[in-house]
């Protein structure tokens, strides 16, 4: 049977604001999990940076919890921004024309497997560009 995981930790970063770190995939089996924890953390702080760098794949239902986070933060006046978004994750949103719905921080570095020495990307301004450095 196929193992399908994420794993979603919250590092407080300050008094209101803190930094989630998802790992793994996030489909229709995560989807639910991502979305309640990040309706929890829009209810306890004002500022969330949600880390993707080590998300390595992601599905419509988890473009749709990332967007039901992006709803709530509106909703409640909470700054929530995007870091280390992988390539494959900003195609989804690029293609689904979802990457509007959220601060996405300009410039990030993030390994992937377009890199063949396991060097460094550095992610451009918008979504889907990157360059190796």
């Amino acid at each position: 049977m196929y193992d399908v995981t994420m794993q979603v930790e919250l590092t407080a970063t300050g008094p209101d604001s803190c930094r989630m770190t998802m790992a793994g995939e996030l489909g229709v089996v995560t989807a639910p999990g991502v979305r309640q924890a990040l309706r929890a953390a829009v209810a306890e702080y004002q500022h969330i940076v949600v880390d993707l760098g080590k998300v390595h794949f992601c599905d419509c239902t988890g473009v749709s919890a990332l967007l039901a986070g992006a709803r709530a933060a509106r909703a409640h006046d909470v700054d929530l921004c995007l870091r280390a978004v992988p390539c494959s994750v900003a195609r989804i949103l690029r293609l689904s024309g979802s990457g509007g719905a959220f601060t996405i921080e300009a410039e990030q570095t993030v390994r992937g497997p377009a890199s063949d020495e396991g060097g460094e990307r550095r992610r451009e301004p918008g979504l889907g560009t990157d360059q190796a450095r």
